[in-house]
């Protein structure tokens, strides 16, 4: 969780804040060190979205956000073949789940995989959910 309480993203927006596109593009090249792949998820308020097209919600929102997560570790120089997948969560997994409305709830969170994790994902064509994988 960002220790500031700063949100990453403002509300119905895919663009990152600049402190946490910073935050992204310092680490990328850092998860080169570590041997396992990563899941990038991005969440959102539980306000729903009520802009852009029809039909387009906080689980495209919640996509596009992770899409740019992953846009700005690969800008860091995380190699692109480190990320296994990227997926939007919507507002399924609050931080706080109290307020609808709560800033810190747009984010992204980044999960390095263990090797169970990570065999059990391709041994059954990526329908294993990451709950064996670890919080960066």
């Amino acid at each position: 969780m960002n220790s500031l309480n700063r949100p990453m993203f403002a509300s119905g927006s895919f663009r990152m804040e600049s402190y946490a596109t910073t935050i992204l593009t310092n680490i990328g090249s850092t998860l080169n060190d570590v041997d396992n792949r990563v899941s990038i998820a991005g969440h959102t308020d539980a306000v729903p979205y009520s802009g852009g097209q029809t039909g387009y919600s906080n689980w495209e929102l919640s996509s596009e956000r992770a899409n740019t997560a992953r846009r700005a570790l690969v800008a860091g120089g995380m190699k692109e073949g480190k990320v296994l997948q990227v997926r939007g969560l919507a507002d399924a997994l609050p931080l706080n789940k109290d307020v609808a409305d709560e800033p810190t709830n747009r984010r992204i969170s980044i999960l390095v995989l263990n090797k169970a994790a990570e065999q059990a994902f391709f041994k059954d064509g990526g329908r294993t959910t990451v709950d064996d994988a670890l919080p960066l």
